[in-house]
């Protein structure tokens, strides 16, 4: 029996902020396959804003362009070319105006084709996997200096969850020449992939967030609750989310 995917993609401006930096999409193509993007902006209010947007339909005008990824070897090849073309377009807006000076973005993106998740990534926005045994796994590493400290054993996972230099990026879209990507590719089984801003995992732990996940919920019932408990735990991000799950 074919499978039917569900998704949902949110963006809430949060409970304190004034602008939305936080962009949230999903794509599918022509041939099934599908696209989850979110994008958290920095470098200040319309510097933000005007960078993930930048990155996001960057992203988005390259897939509506692809037809079909016939091996993942094209796939990946994609996915690097597309983050080198946002990051060289957000790098020189910035270098050319000096409004936009120090402006970035983090984007990550996880292309799902019918048999592996390809995902590419860059900054501190995550992708999560929730499979079958209810396990919620994050799949990417935060390019964040307080998660370099981490992965080296300087400091402790518990410690860094406090450290105040959390949300110290240590790579982001445009604010390098060359940008770091990292590209991960494994296998997919009809697992919920979830993509989320920093705003929605500082207010919910993992086993909030997979309880949510876990429900009988429809996906946008899920996001919408994901999104109100954030808030209700203060809202004083902007929240990004994109949300895949497949159902009988």
């Amino acid at each position: 029996m074919r499978k039917v995917k569900r998704y949902c993609a949110r963006v809430d401006k949060g409970k304190v902020r004034t602008l939305n930096e936080d962009q949230a999409v999903i794509l599918v193509n022509p041939t099934g396959d599908v696209l989850l993007v979110v994008a958290d902006g920095l470098g200040g209010h319309a510097e933000g804003e005007l960078a993930s947007k930048i990155a996001v339909n960057t992203v988005i005008a390259s897939f509506r362009d692809k037809q079909k990824f016939y091996t993942l070897r094209r796939a990946k090849k994609w996915l690097r070319k597309v983050f080198r073309h946002a990051n060289t377009l957000i790098y020189e807006e910035a270098k050319n105006n000096e409004e936009y000076r120090g402006m970035g973005t983090t984007l990550t993106a996880a292309l799902v084709l019918s048999r592996h998740l390809v995902i590419a990534h860059t900054g501190d926005s995550r992708a999560y996997q929730f499979n079958k045994d209810n396990q919620f796994i994050q799949v990417t590493n935060d390019h964040t200096l307080v998660g370099n400290m981490v992965r080296t054993g300087k400091i402790t996972a518990e410690q860094g969850k406090i450290d105040s230099r959390r949300h110290i990026l240590s790579h982001a879209i445009g604010t390098e020449k060359e940008p770091k990507v990292d590209l991960i590719i494994m296998p997919y089984n009809n697992e919920t992939i979830l993509l989320c801003t920093d705003g929605l995992y500082q207010r919910l732990n993992e086993k909030e967030i997979a309880s949510i996940l876990g429900t009988n919920d429809y996906v946008g019932q899920k996001v919408e609750t994901l999104i109100s408990l954030a808030n209700q735990k203060g809202g004083d991000d902007n929240i990004g989310i994109a949300l895949m799950e497949t159902q009988p």
